[in-house]
C-alpha cells in the first residue's frame, strides 16, 4: 500500500520543507512530505518503508543540502518514482505480497503500474475522472463516462472494510476493458449518487479475480491512513537519514482464502 503524509512546519530549515500540497489539510502548506509503504494483511498492518520527498528547489540548492546533511548523490525524484522504488525494492528483497494499492498520485504513474505488471503483481489504484481506457469494442472512453453506462443491476452494495463507525458500505461496479487482465472499479456513495471514485485494476494472468477481491484491496488504504494519524498524534518525527533505508519493504498481502465468488464485470460498455 502506497500513501503519503505531510508534517506541517513553521520555519524553513527542516530538510525537505517547502510550500506544497498537504493531504492532512487539503491545502498548500509549509510542510515536509513523506511517501510511505505499508504492508497490509488480513489481520494486521504496519508501516515498513518510507522516502522523504525532496522538492526540486532543495535538490538544486547545494548549500542548503549541505547545511541539512542531505547525503551526497541525492537526486530529485517525484513521489511516484519514490513509490516505484519501494515496490521494486520489495520485490527484489523477496517480500511476499500479491497486490499494490494507492491513491490517484500513484494511479497516474505508468512507470509504477508497469513495474507491478512486469513482476506479476496485481494492483488497484485510484485514477482521476479523465483517465482513459480502451473498451472491449476498441474505442476509448474516460472512466467518468463508464459510470453512466453501467446498468442498474450491475451495482452491488458491499463493504470495503470496517471503519470508525462500522462498515464502510458503498455501491460498487466493475467494467471490463480491452485487456483481459485490466478492469475499472467504480465506487459510488450510498447517500449521494454523484459522489464517485474510480480505480484502475490489474491481475496477473491465471489469478482468479472477483468484485469482492478488488473491493477489499481498494479498502486497504483506510487502516494506513489511521496509522498516519496515530503517528502524528504520538509526535513521531522523521529524519532524513531514516528516509534512505538500505532495505525496501512494502506490500499488500492478499488475504488467504480468496476465491471467485458472485460478481461480474460489465463487458458491453461500447
Amino acid at each position: 500500500m502506497l500513501d503519503e503524509t505531510a508534517e506541517l512546519k513553521q520555519g524553513q530549515m527542516t530538510v525537505g520543507v517547502a510550500r506544497q500540497h498537504a493531504g492532512i489539510t487539503g491545502q498548500i502548506e509549509n510542510c515536509q512530505t513523506v511517501v510511505f509503504a505499508a504492508y497490509v494483511a488480513a489481520r494486521a498492518h504496519a508501516l515498513l518503508d518510507f522516502r522523504l520527498y525532496l522538492p526540486k528547489a532543495w535538490c538544486d540548492d547545494a548549500a542548503r543540502r549541505e547545511r541539512a546533511h542531505v547525503p551526497d548523490g541525492t537526486r530529485f525524484a517525484t513521489k511516484t518514482e519514490l513509490g516505484a522504488e519501494m515496490v521494486t525494492g520489495a520485490i527484489g528483497a523477496g517480500m511476499p505480497f500479491a497486490w499494490v494499492a494507492g491513491d490517484e498520485v500513484y494511479g497516474r504513474s505508468s512507470r509504477l503500474r508497469a513495474a507491478c505488471e512486469q513482476d506479476e503483481k496485481g494492483y488497484v489504484v485510484a485514477v482521476p475522472v479523465n483517465f482513459q481506457v480502451r473498451l472491449p469494442s476498441g474505442r476509448k472512453a474516460t472512466v467518468s463516462a463508464l459510470a453512466g453506462l453501467v446498468p442498474a443491476t450491475a451495482w452491488e452494495i458491499r463493504s470495503c472494510g470496517p471503519g470508525c463507525k462500522g462498515h464502510r458500505d458503498y455501491h460498487w461496479a466493475w467494467a471490463a476493458t480491452a485487456s483481459p487482465q485490466h478492469w475499472i472499479l467504480i465506487r459510488r456513495s450510498c447517500s449521494d449518487p454523484t459522489e464517485l471514485a474510480f480505480f484502475y485494476c490489474h491481475a496477473p494472468a491465471g489469478r482468479p479475480v472477483s468484485l469482492p477481491v478488488l473491493i477489499t484491496v481498494a479498502g486497504k488504504r483506510w487502516p494506513v491512513e489511521m496509522r498516519h494519524h496515530w503517528c502524528r498524534s504520538s509526535r513521531v518525527r522523521l529524519s532524513l537519514r531514516g528516509s534512505f533505508p538500505r532495505s525496501h519493504w512494502l506490500g499488500l498481502l492478499g488475504p488467504a482464502g480468496f476465491g471467485v465468488v458472485a460478481g461480474w464485470a460489465v463487458a458491453a460498455l461500447a
